[in-house]
């Protein structure tokens, strides 16, 4: 944890044992349960100058911060937090009443629980629209993160390093439009998602996650799987699957780097392959694709040492260096020794291919 982290931190523990109350006190209406608020003050707060109002729980013995988004739409964010206790539990109410007026907690704004390490479950109540930049990285501790249909936006690097989170149960990306950059980088305890909602998607946003291995994506308007999204994923063992709604077109550079478990994937749409994209998922062996597919990166399917066939429809697709039939085995690295592209002239860039790597070439009739 650097320095100005901790010094926030401080600040924040310092601000909850000596806050004075003044004018009404805040109600919270959490997920269950009432509470009565202590706190009001001025203070330097994660780069704030100041936040309008505190809610300490003493149950479990932690202190959240908040400051109004919105006076006219009577709306308010979480800014920040202080933990007192290894193994603490923080709900995050629906509602607060500050000086008469009742607001709805709508956001949880940037870092506010960065690298908390005392926390093991935060609830995530059914007002949050936003969780921000870096809301809980490097929370590595929390072991569950329930979220509900209301989130809509995941900022980036929200959950980054929260290595402890666990799945399918853990979170809820149903209705989740939005993904940022390495969102949930190195969450290497996620085993599943569903994102059938998805509009767009930072690169990175599921690296490292290793085992990750049911990715469904179907329904979702997803146009482009960015760089590296789901690198180095997909290594815990047993089968993968990973389902793209039709209207995704392109795949970005190691999009599926090393998603070792997967046996198949519909590529009918795309029109573009990135870098890399595919290589070394070791397991994968079918690949659908069509003749949109105009462009396929160097070594986007390179060490993909099952796959013996691959349609290549396109007969001006552009083929990159080692793309598809070659394998990067332990015992052998090069192009495969019975492998088979099939494409619909016998003129192709793909016949081309086969002819220069020592492949065979099928003319489909």
């Amino acid at each position: 944890m650097n320095n100005k982290i901790r010094r926030t931190i401080a600040a924040l523990c310092a601000v909850a044992a000596v806050a004075i109350p003044f004018g009404t006190a805040p109600s919270f209406t959490g997920s269950s349960n009432t509470f009565t608020a202590s706190a009001a003050s001025q203070t330097y707060l994660s780069g704030r100058t100041n936040y309008e109002f505190s809610y300490t729980d003493r149950f479990d013995n932690f202190t959240l911060y908040f400051n109004v988004l919105s006076s006219s739409a009577k709306t308010a964010s979480v800014i920040g937090c202080c933990t007192h206790q290894e193994g603490t539990n923080v709900t995050i109410p629906r509602t607060a009443t500050f000086r008469g007026v009742e607001y709805k907690i709508t956001e949880i704004a940037s870092t506010s629980f960065a690298y908390q390490e005392n926390i093991d479950y935060v609830n995530i109540t059914d007002n949050i629209k936003k969780i921000g930049d870096g809301a809980f990285i490097g929370c590595s501790e929390v072991g569950c993160f329930y979220l509900s249909d209301s989130v809509t936006e995941i900022g980036n690097y929200a959950f980054e390093d929260c290595s402890g989170m666990q799945a399918p149960w853990t979170f809820n990306l149903r209705n989740v439009k939005k993904i940022g950059t390495e969102a949930f980088k190195n969450c290497s305890g996620i085993e599943r998602i569903t994102a059938p909602s998805l509009v767009s998607m930072g690169a990175g946003a599921f690296r490292n996650c290793f085992r990750l291995s049911h990715v469904s994506l179907a329904n979702s308007s997803l146009t482009e799987i960015p760089v590296s999204a789901f690198e180095n994923c997909g290594s815990w063992i047993g089968d993968g699957e990973v389902v793209l709604p039709p209207t995704v077109k392109r795949i970005g550079n190691r999009a599926f780097y090393k998603f070792s478990n997967i046996t198949e994937i519909d590529l009918s749409n795309v029109t573009s392959i990135g870098d890399s994209a595919f290589e070394d998922c070791r397991n994968l062996i079918n690949v659908t694709t069509n003749l949109l597919l105009n462009y396929i990166g160097d070594f986007a399917f390179y060490g993909c040492d099952y796959m013996t066939r691959f349609n290549c429809l396109n007969p001006n697709a552009v083929i990159g260096e080692r793309s598809i039939g070659f394998d990067h085995m332990r015992h052998y690295t090069g192009p495969k020794k019975n492998f088979t592209i099939y494409g619909l002239r016998s003129n192709s860039t793909a016949k081309k291919y086969a002819d220069r790597n020592g492949f065979v070439y099928v003319t489909i009739r």
